[in-house]
């Protein structure tokens, strides 16, 4: 992987090994997944914006290309702004990208969302978030798509509460409307140990 740029522009390439039978040798001949990424992030407004574009081929040996899977390419980008209004912090942001080649099962994707935080004083990392996405899938029916709220809760030092509830429209492109909903606790015991007074 090579990175060229500053704080603003930046321009990456990566070869990376793809051949999962045989991890340790070099990708030049026994499978590659090649990535291009440009990053460019400024001022805008209000706020600070960042966009990425990129592209990637995996490149499969011909022998193992039954196993492995085929070649393939594909393109991707996303765009994100964060600002602060109404006295609280927002991010937005949109993400798609395109594998058109016949052997993808996932030629198309698209989404977007917006994320808030500072709308509870006492809890500046509290986070609050909503998005959607659409997924097409090739030789099914319908697209998939999915509506998610989600959010990030401290109920104390080291105690987090991260509830997430999905409404996913023909999920895999076929079945019936689905409700899914997670309730997660994550605990750092570092952090909950050091408020109780415990040295480290």
């Amino acid at each position: 992987m090579v990175a060229l740029g500053g704080d603003h522009h930046l321009l990456e390439a990566g070869v990376f090994g793809a051949d999962a039978m045989h991890p340790y040798r070099q990708p030049f001949t026994h499978g590659a997944l090649m990535l291009l990424q440009y990053t460019q992030a400024g001022k805008l407004g209000a706020g600070d914006y960042t966009i990425k574009l990129g592209a990637f081929r995996n490149r499969q040996n011909a022998q193992l290309a039954p196993r492995l899977g085929p070649q393939t390419s594909g393109f991707f980008g996303a765009m994100e702004y964060r600002f602060d209004a109404l006295g609280l912090n927002w991010g937005a942001f949109l993400v798609g990208g395109g594998a058109p080649k016949p052997v993808n099962a996932v030629p198309w994707y698209a989404g977007a969302g917006l994320r808030v935080k500072n709308w509870f004083p006492n809890h500046p990392d509290d986070v609050l978030s909503a998005g959607a996405s659409r997924v097409s899938l090739r030789g099914l029916p319908h697209a998939e798509t999915n509506y998610e709220v989600t959010g990030i809760f401290a109920l104390g030092p080291g105690v987090k509460l991260q509830p997430d509830l999905q409404v996913i429209v023909h999920p895999g492109g076929q079945l019936p409307t689905a409700l899914v909903g997670i309730l997660r606790v994550d605990i750092d015991l570092v952090q909950w140990a050091k408020s109780q007074g415990v040295a480290l």
